[in-house]
């Protein structure tokens, strides 16, 4: 059975306070905040800051720290992408199409009407799209919905 390669930085590392200094500059806190946010007594500016820059010297406390940001950047896309609605989706669609449509005016006719039609229908299909999220009118709440009998002629 092949042995599992990890990648470097993976683990935790084995000092605390280095695990701590990592992670706070993995969030984008200096080697000073970082180093005085890890240490449990209060330090002064300058002794925080170089023993903060000497600890992110340290080739497996570098590495780790390389990871967690790395780690924290695919989070935050993986966040933003999930955020995304459909319509927002096709919003973006309809603003490159027509950007595209706009950049390629020397095209031939032929082919900037394609272009031009393929964004016309994108745009008619988020206009429904918006059509469907909007909210129905409330039949409880309008007292003119009260007094309109339901068609039954189907």
């Amino acid at each position: 059975m092949p042995a599992v390669v990890e990648e470097e930085g993976s683990q935790r590392l084995p000092i605390q306070r280095q695990e701590i200094f990592a992670q706070a500059r993995a969030r984008g806190s200096s080697n000073q905040e970082a180093w005085q946010g890890a240490t449990r007594k209060p330090i002064g500016d300058a002794t925080a800051r170089n023993s903060g820059s000497r600890c992110a010297r340290r080739p497996h406390v570098a590495a780790r720290i390389a990871y967690l940001q790395r780690e924290n950047a695919t989070q935050r896309d993986t966040d933003n992408v999930a955020r995304k609605t459909p319509v927002v989706w096709m919003q973006e669609v309809c603003q490159v199409l027509r950007d595209t449509a706009e950049a390629f005016d020397h095209l031939p006719l032929q082919k900037r009407s394609k272009l031009k039609n393929l964004y016309g229908s994108h745009l008619a299909r988020l206009q429904k799209m918006e059509e469907l999220q909007r909210p129905a009118p409330q039949q409880d709440r309008d007292p003119v919905w009260k007094t309109v009998v339901p068609c039954r002629c189907q």
